[in-house]
């Protein structure tokens, strides 16, 4: 499943004195408290892409939701700065192109099933990281043009004009894929368009049970995943 494992963390400082307490593993909602603390904050588990009919903000989330005066994503997507940083950084250093890290009899394959899959030429994303052009093949292995948590919880913060801010920067989650050797990127991103079928079927029941918020059978999907 490699990167589609990337797990956000939505981060909530919340009014409410008294919130009911989660008894149960299948729940994404989780409070945060602690002595001296009067403000409890929440703790939202997501996926970064999900079909549009899949994200559905239920009842309870919304009421909490409405309670909080900040929103904490894994990165602060109101600042420009935010997009600006991801769209160099996502570049392979010293002039690195796919074509340099994998055989050309390789490469042609990666490349014809790149672009039967995005409608995308893989030309244009050659000197990008592996790992992160890969992210461009996903709405044809959900079989929608995917959406994520972080837009709506955008959205929605926006609605309420509600503070946004970002956990961590760009530059350390690009830093995550530097420490990857490109030749290993490389690698899994053949591996991933030579099995697309094997990916649509993980991709899937990684899904499913998510869907389900059943986090025991979500942590042993992780653990054992080989990647």
């Amino acid at each position: 499943m490699k990167n589609v494992l990337l797990f956000g963390l939505l981060f909530l400082a919340c009014h409410s004195d008294n919130p009911q307490k989660n008894t149960t593993n299948n729940t994404l909602l989780w409070q945060v408290t602690g002595p001296g603390i009067t403000q409890p904050s929440f703790l939202y588990g997501t996926i970064h892409l999900m079909c549009p009919g899949d994200i559905v903000v239920t009842d309870i989330l919304k009421a909490k939701f409405n309670t909080t005066r900040q929103l904490y994503l894994e990165l602060d997507l109101d600042d420009p700065k935010t997009i600006t940083d991801a769209m160099t950084g996502m570049m392979m250093k010293n002039d690195t192109s796919l074509q340099q890290l994998l055989p050309k009899g390789e490469y042609d394959t990666v490349a014809a099933n790149f672009q039967k899959l995005t409608g995308i030429p893989m030309m244009m994303m050659n000197k990008v990281q592996p790992m992160l052009a890969e992210a461009a093949i996903y709405p044809a292995v959900l079989g929608c043009q995917g959406e994520a948590w972080e837009q709506k919880f955008q959205e929605m913060a926006k609605e309420r004009k509600m503070e946004l801010k970002g956990l961590e920067t760009t530059k350390d989650q690009l830093d995550i894929f530097d420490s990857i050797p490109y030749k290993a990127q490389a690698e899994m991103l053949a591996k991933s368009l030579k099995d697309i079928d094997s990916l649509r079927i993980s991709f899937k029941q990684l899904l499913d049970v998510y869907k389900k918020k059943d986090l025991d059978s979500l942590n042993i999907m992780i653990n054992d995943d080989p990647d």
